[in-house]
């Protein structure tokens, strides 16, 4: 799932000398960089928890894919913020930033 709408980011495209052969929107490169995380919560349901490149967490329902909480955890958004894995346990997941420190979301 996309979170981010027209987020295509390709390497070596940003420069100040467009060319016809580069798309015109590159995005913002808000991928998720960190493998998601499973967990069963307690009424059963299972949950993908994964932390976005722009400092958001999103909780999923894995039968529909509908997203159950999102948690920004840093204010300004910036490219690259969680791209490393997190740690989870029964009631929060943990995740560090590229600006070193470390975030626990609920």
């Amino acid at each position: 799932m996309q979170h981010t709408p027209d987020d295509a980011w390709l390497v070596g495209c940003e420069t100040n000398n467009p060319s016809e052969k580069l798309p015109g929107n590159i995005g913002p490169d808000y991928d998720f960089g960190m493998s998601p995380m499973m967990r069963t919560l307690n009424d059963g349901r299972t949950i993908v928890v994964s932390g976005q490149k722009s400092g958001e967490v999103f909780a999923q329902d894995v039968r529909d894919g509908k997203v159950l909480w999102k948690a920004t955890l840093v204010d300004k958004l910036a490219r690259g913020e969680i791209t490393f894995g997190g740690a989870t346990d029964d009631q929060n997941a943990y995740f560090g930033t590229r600006t070193g420190a470390v975030w626990r979301s609920i």
